[in-house]
């Protein structure tokens, strides 16, 4: 099976794409289901834990990719958006 075309686009470009398709509220509100990847500890923040998720839609159709450090009590230190897959075509950051 030949690989998805990819795109290579700027940060902020990519967040804004987030923003537009309100990626974040849909993540936070469960509309989206979640699936961690990779678990490992934080380098830039000693304690805290860095986590790729990747997000799904109902029909488990994967959508997008996102980065998030968590401190020991869940507080978010850091997101970011990583990837979000149009149709055919994957946006990467």
């Amino acid at each position: 099976m030949p690989r998805k075309p990819t795109a290579h686009v700027q940060h902020e470009l990519l967040e804004s794409i987030f923003d537009e398709f309100e990626l974040w509220e849909k993540i936070a509100d469960g509309r989206l289901l979640s699936e961690v990847v990779a678990l490992d500890p934080s380098r830039a923040w000693p304690g805290a834990t860095s986590r790729i998720i990747k997000h799904y839609l109902p029909s488990g159709k994967h959508i997008a990719t996102t980065h998030l450090i968590t401190d020991a009590r869940g507080t978010v230190l850091h997101r970011h958006a990583k990837d979000f897959l149009m149709y055919e075509v994957c946006l990467w950051e």
